[in-house]
């Protein structure tokens, strides 16, 4: 047995029957907000699960930490085990400060983030399977109808100057009204299985940007790209048809740092761009000097630096914090804009902009909304504003009316000494 299972005070397989034979799951959200219901099977161990790529479970929340715990099996139970996670990893409710054996209907919690585990025998194989590939097609009809019928709901998070706290523009950010389907990150899952990634990225885009000249102001759209399509002559018509369609909103192309390879073909796209007037952001920027110098080296407008970054940063340490400003001091000679991802308090908010960031995006400065609630929002505050307005200019009209002996004369001002 792993000797770190063994140590553990409370829990030991020696005491404990063991499982029934069968297949162990996750079910739960991968957002706070439990719109993106997920099932996982817990098919290989150790299953590690964290917000880092290549992992068993990925969880994209800046409070789960990149390698947060690890799952592992002994015969038929499974034990839990936390990673030193900054915010910790709960069973039932009790933080896991050891390993903890794992039974069917436990609550489990990574940070924020909470799953409940299931278990089913070897009998009911053949049903999870038919289960699983009934759900897998109703998502591909979901997906094709959402193709068929444009039928995307986009939010759009602000994205805010920090200096000021005001409002540069928003990222554009696709939801959809189909159960399952809810979030950017299942759609694309879906899109993948039937090869349709660009088609959905490209109505994403164009639906973002339709809804969002409802939006008040003239604001910048941060618009995502995908892997599969930045190499491909219908991506680059359709940036220009998208350049057409809106000739004076200005529009960032968004660019994950980890999807770019090939860099000659990126800087190929910084130049076509330019001529639409389009800007350029590498998004999900990591601390690496060495990459960063790549990136900035092929010109890009704004350098958006991943959430692992920002997320505590107001309890950084000395080093780190120098590192940081290092990364955002290189951007900003280079002339990009720095921009921090992730700000989720006010306390990282007060840093980032010690630390020269000049823009930032998070829950503390904005959460994603429906463009016509983002409207509402704004013909609430324009009204609240001219009420408040009107109020004043009353009080002025009053006092301008009052008797002069209602006024205090400047002698009764004085004091008894100054007469």
């Amino acid at each position: 047995m792993n000797s770190q299972l063994a140590g553990s005070a409370n829990n030991t397989t020696s005491a404990q029957p063991d499982d029934p034979p069968g297949t162990w799951f996750l079910d739960g959200s991968t957002d706070v907000e439990h719109s993106m219901n997920l099932r996982v099977e817990l098919r290989q161990f150790p299953f590690k699960v964290g917000r880092g790529v290549g992992l068993s479970l990925t969880l994209d929340h800046s409070k789960v930490s990149k390698l947060h715990a690890v799952i592992n099996q002994e015969g038929t139970q499974i034990w839990l085990q936390d990673l030193g996670s900054k915010n910790g990893t709960r069973v039932n409710g009790r933080r896991v400060t050891d390993c903890v054996r794992l039974r069917p209907g436990d609550d489990v919690q990574f940070a924020d983030m909470h799953f409940q585990t299931r278990h089913e025998r070897v009998g009911d194989k053949a049903r999870i399977q038919q289960d699983s590939r009934a759900a897998a097609s109703r998502a591909a009809l979901d997906l094709k109808q959402i193709l068929a019928t444009g039928d995307i709901v986009p939010h759009y998070q602000p994205i805010v100057r920090l200096a000021t706290g005001d409002r540069l523009g928003y990222e554009v950010l696709a939801r959809s009204h189909y159960r399952g389907l809810r979030e950017a990150s299942v759609m694309f899952l879906a899109a993948q299985r039937l090869g349709v990634e660009a088609e959905l990225s490209e109505l994403c885009r164009r639906e973002g940007l339709r809804q969002g000249k409802t939006l008040p102001g003239r604001p910048t759209f941060f618009i995502n790209t995908h892997a599969t399509e930045l190499n491909h002559r219908p991506f680059l018509d359709s940036l220009r048809e998208f350049r057409e369609q809106n000739r004076v909103t200005p529009i960032v192309l968004e660019i994950q740092e980890r999807e770019i390879d090939d860099l000659a073909a990126i800087r190929d796209l910084r130049v076509l761009s330019r001529g639409f007037d389009l800007q350029l952001a590498f998004d999900n920027v990591r601390d690496d000097p060495a990459r960063l110098r790549q990136l900035l080296d092929i010109g890009p407008d704004y350098i958006k630096f991943d959430i692992a970054m920002i997320h505590g940063i107001d309890q950084a340490s000395p080093q780190d914090l120098r590192s940081l400003k290092s990364l955002v001091d290189q951007t900003c000679h280079s002339g990009a804009t720095p921009m921090a991802e992730g700000v989720e308090r006010h306390e990282e908010a007060v840093v980032c902009r010690q630390l020269g960031f000049v823009f930032a995006q998070g829950h503390h400065l904005g959460r994603p909304m429906r463009g016509a609630d983002i409207v509402a929002e704004h013909v609430k505050s324009e009204l609240q504003r001219s009420t408040d307005s009107a109020a004043i200019e009353q009080t002025c009209i009053v006092n301008s009316r009052l008797p002069a002996k209602e006024f205090p004369r400047r002698n009764e001002l004085a004091t008894p000494r100054q007469r």
